[in-house]
């Protein structure tokens, strides 16, 4: 794709990341809420309080509305588990890009232009591994609604793995939310495998079925381990 390019991260890119990142983000809302409708849990209170609205009100138009308030609650659990998550990177690693991920030899922030405009980015810092090795970590992979499936999530990851070859990284790591299957499938394909699954601690990640795999982190995520092959990836949009 000839109007892709993958460049530095630079200070005048720092309002465009931010608001790339967060609608990225935000615009996972929904599958949140669906993937929340697919766990037993949620269909099985949904199907008690309506049935006991039944029961109890005797009137079944007082029990279709508690469930569209149960649906309602489901939708903002999602929607401030993502909001919150913008909200704490923003004050986090995301608060100055420059000092973070460009500062030290091992970090790196690249944005994706597409047609001179920022609509993807992806960064990588140094991350120890449990058996003691130091390892890279892929992190703030985004790209914008509208620019996706054209390739640039798959070269933004392709130019995180030869940086880290370049550096002598055996193993790159990463995080991804359960919702974000697209994405999953993404790194399934990049040559990522998953590690282990666990629970996010927050309540409102557990009701809208949000679960993690890999190592520690602060988020409910799905983790990825790349073994470095010694073949260079190429970098470019398709």
């Amino acid at each position: 794709m000839s109007n892709c390019r993958i460049r530095l991260y630079q200070d005048s890119d720092y309002d465009r990341v931010r608001e790339v990142y967060s609608k990225s983000v935000k615009d996972l809302t929904p599958d949140g809420f669906y993937l929340a409708l697919r766990s037993f849990h949620i269909r099985l209170f949904i199907f008690i309080v309506f049935l006991l609205l039944l029961v109890t009100v005797r009137s079944f138009l007082a029990s279709i509305f508690g469930v569209v308030l149960m649906l309602i609650f489901v939708w903002w659990c999602s929607r401030d588990f993502f909001h919150s998550y913008v909200r704490v990177t923003f004050s986090s690693d995301m608060l100055d890009i420059q000092k973070t991920y460009m500062q030290g030899d091992s970090h790196r922030f690249w944005v994706a232009e597409y047609g001179g405009t920022v609509v993807g980015m992806v960064a990588v810092i140094p991350s120890p591994l449990v058996n003691g090795e130091m390892g890279m970590e892929l992190k703030r992979m985004a790209v914008i609604e509208g620019q996706r499936g054209k390739g640039i999530a798959t070269a933004l990851c392709k130019t995180v793995l030869d940086f880290a070859r370049t550096r002598g990284s055996k193993v790159v790591v990463l995080e991804t939310s359960t919702v974000q299957t697209t994405a999953q499938r993404m790194y399934v394909r990049m040559g990522f495998r998953k590690i282990k699954t666990y629970d996010y601690g927050k309540i409102k990640a557990r009701l809208i079925g949000i679960r993690a795999l890999a190592g520690a982190t602060d988020h409910g995520s799905m983790g990825f381990i790349y073994k470095m092959r010694n073949t260079a990836l190429k970098r470019k949009c398709i």
